[in-house]
């Protein structure tokens, strides 16, 4: 019975201590998942990006785009960068709203611009910058708009020079007239 009570007292005494330590289970558990992503066309992404071509090119290994940034999320966001864009101010978009920067540049090497965004939806989204033939009429416009205040700006500055021309003619020929008169 000596071993039977000293079998005993050594199981009672590895419970007590089990019991006072706590039990030997996991304090935290990780696991793998999968994850998928699903990359759709512009037109349906959360992010709609459009990029186009300027008229005029780069000399410095990146050539000049046009880039329209739509929200087709349901929260606000806020774009952050835009590959190579002097962007001074972030600018925060509602659900809906577009916006557009006319400064970027694409890396020569494959042709893409990317964005960032942060907010209601937090995303680095790349795309390619089409040929401005092939670029959505709204960023075209602009183009024209462009165009046609440049040709407006420069007919001003010429006649401009011609009224400044005409006004020094003028101004010689009354002087001229004040010496006839004097002679």
């Amino acid at each position: 019975m000596n071993t039977h009570r000293a079998v005993s007292v050594l199981l009672a005494a590895v419970a007590a201590t089990m019991l006072v330590t706590g039990s030997f289970g996991f304090t935290s558990v990780s696991a793998d998942r999968g994850v998928a992503v699903n990359v759709v066309e512009s037109e349906e992404a959360y992010v709609g990006v459009v990029a186009c071509e300027k008229s005029n090119g780069g000399d410095n290994g990146t050539e000049p785009a046009r880039v329209m940034v739509t929200n087709q999320f349901s929260e606000e966001f806020t774009i952050e960068d835009v590959s190579w864009d002097d962007l001074k101010d972030e600018r925060t978009l509602q659900p809906g709203d577009s916006t557009t920067f006319n400064n970027a540049f694409a890396d020569t090497s494959d042709g893409t611009v990317a964005i960032e965004v942060s907010g209601g939806l937090d995303a680095t989204v790349t795309a390619q910058v089409k040929e401005k033939s092939d670029c959505p009429e709204k960023l075209q416009k602009n183009d024209r708009k462009r165009d046609k205040q440049k040709k407006q700006d420069e007919k001003d500055d010429k006649e401009k020079k011609q009224d400044e021309k005409d006004d020094k003619e003028k101004k010689q020929d009354e002087k001229n007239d004040e010496k006839k008169d004097e002679d």
